[in-house]
């Protein structure tokens, strides 16, 4: 065992006070909610290393492995599925796997059929993937490749038809939005690398099958503010795609951009803006819904767009009268 005066690498207080309701109150910790600030992963990879370090020096530690394998090898275990066509996908944890694979199955009760095995890479048991899309006619996937249950990862496509991965890929980093075409010819994605130069430049990019990423075309720009978050939302239905923006801290917002799945030259028009509170849109088939705090500040209610999705002309913020307008509450 770690003798007890081994402590922690120590870690840099530089106290933020702020006052709520007159009352000021010291945050000395402030400078690590910046998660992409190179100091802030300096300073996971210290704490982190330090751990493995002082855990491994564990009596015993080799017994509860061996008792947790016990566990595993009782039952395997699946995840929610996603439905496309008649395909469906899902994650698999095999008896005695260490993770999951993805799988695939032809009908709701067809045969298991492996896709993507994270075992077989060969870079150790702590390798694993997720599903990130799916295309609407089920040929490509989108998995997230992740090493070591860090907070980013790398993206990678399998062509089911012809049963490759595409050298059209995302380095390590932090994904986002995904939406793959319509027409199956490329993907739009909001990423950042891991050691990005501008981490906070939030953009959306339209990516076309076979080009280098070098080619890859700017169609939405939200922002570079630290508190700003961007996603991407489609609707295969109503041929439209959403960008939505979150803006996080004391005055959080959502503001809400369209566009035409066609138009690749990025002219989104904006839906919705500086939507205080609580606001999370999605799409159902071609109908928009959002669950929201919007006029319901204890329970939350979910509400649905009313008519068409249209664009209506830039206007600032809008007040709950105008949101009626668009959000059937």
């Amino acid at each position: 065992m770690r003798s007890a005066v081994a402590g922690p690498p120590p870690t840099m207080a530089e106290p933020v006070v702020d006052v709520l309701h007159g009352i000021e109150v010291t945050d000395p910790y402030r400078w690590l909610e910046d998660q992409d600030a190179p100091r802030t992963r300096s300073w996971i990879e210290e704490q982190t290393a330090y751990t493995h370090s002082y855990f491994k020096e564990i009596s015993g530690r080799q017994c509860i492995r061996d008792r947790v394998e016990q566990f595993l090898a009782l039952k395997g275990s699946l995840s929610e599925p996603w439905n496309v066509g008649n395909r469906f996908f899902f994650l698999k944890r095999r008896e005695k796997d260490e993770q999951p694979v993805i799988v695939m199955r032809d009908s709701l009760f067809g045969e298991d059929q492996v896709l993507i095995d994270p075992a077989l890479r060969g870079t150790g048991p702590q390798t694993a993937v997720s599903i990130l899309a799916i295309s609407n006619d089920g040929r490509f996937l989108a998995y997230a490749m992740r090493e070591g249950g860090t907070d980013h990862a790398a993206l990678e496509i399998l062509d089911l038809r012809d049963n490759v991965v595409l050298p059209d890929r995302l380095p390590d980093g932090f994904l986002n939005g995904f939406v793959f075409a319509p027409d199956n010819s490329g993907f739009f994605y909001s990423h950042r690398n891991l050691h990005d130069a501008r981490p906070n430049y939030r953009v959306a990019y339209w990516h076309a099958f076979g080009n280098d990423r070098s080619q890859d075309k700017e169609v939405f720009f939200a922002g570079e503010q630290a508190n700003l978050f961007l996603s991407i939302l489609c609707s295969p239905e109503a041929k439209r795609l959403a960008y939505v923006v979150f803006r996080t801290g004391k005055r959080r917002s959502t503001s809400m951009y369209l566009q035409d799945f066609s138009d690749q030259a990025g002219s989104a028009k904006p839906l919705l803006e500086d939507i205080e509170g609580c606001f999370v849109p999605f799409f159902v088939r071609d109908q928009l819904f959002a669950y929201t705090d919007l006029l319901a500040p204890i329970n939350h209610h979910l509400v649905r767009a009313s008519g068409t999705m249209s664009c209506p002309k830039p206007t600032g913020e809008f007040s709950s009268s105008q949101l009626r307008a668009i959000m059937s509450l």
